[in-house]
């Protein structure tokens, strides 16, 4: 009787996930060669092999708006497909913290990010700086101090698209 119970409460558990979309946690498998388009004004996180990260206008075929999200010790490291090298919060003496890319091998903690799914969107949050991953249209920047990123501010919402 008690199997036929708990058998039950799972098909409800199931049913209500599959049913209203419930958000079941951060744990996704690894994703390559995507491009990461930001949900406000839809332009795509882009780098060059300089270290830097931008907004640009998405681009079929353009490899360095490519991002392979790989499983790292504590989330995942986001790497430019085109560069190898890996989404981090840099931090430049004297003007501050920003958004750029360094090689993958150097400290961990401000490589590591979490992705966070939404509905149909996605976030990334850097627990080594308490940062999430966010922008305008004319930048890419951490925003600090949060438990974690706000899914509904735009401004930090990604969207996974496949080129």
């Amino acid at each position: 009787m008690a199997k036929k119970l708990v058998a039950r409460l799972a098909a409800v558990l199931i049913s209500a996930v599959v049913l209203f979309g419930i958000d079941v946690g951060a744990a996704h498998a690894d994703a390559y060669g995507m491009h990461l388009q930001h949900a406000h004004g839809g332009y795509c996180l882009d780098s060059n092999s300089n270290g830097d990260a931008y907004f640009n206008p998405c681009q079929h075929g353009n490899t360095y708006q490519e991002w392979n999200i790989v499983s790292a010790s504590g989330g995942v490291h986001i790497v430019d497909v085109q560069t190898g090298r890996c989404l981090a919060v840099m931090q430049e003496y004297g003007t501050g913290y920003y958004i750029g890319t360094e090689s993958c091998g150097s400290a961990p903690s401000n490589l590591t990010w979490s992705w966070l799914s939404g509905q149909y969107q996605y976030e990334f949050y850097n627990g080594g700086n308490r940062a999430c991953l966010d922008g305008n249209m004319s930048n890419i920047y951490p925003t600090f101090g949060l438990p974690t990123c706000q899914y509904s501010n735009v401004y930090q919402n990604w969207y996974a698209i496949y080129p």
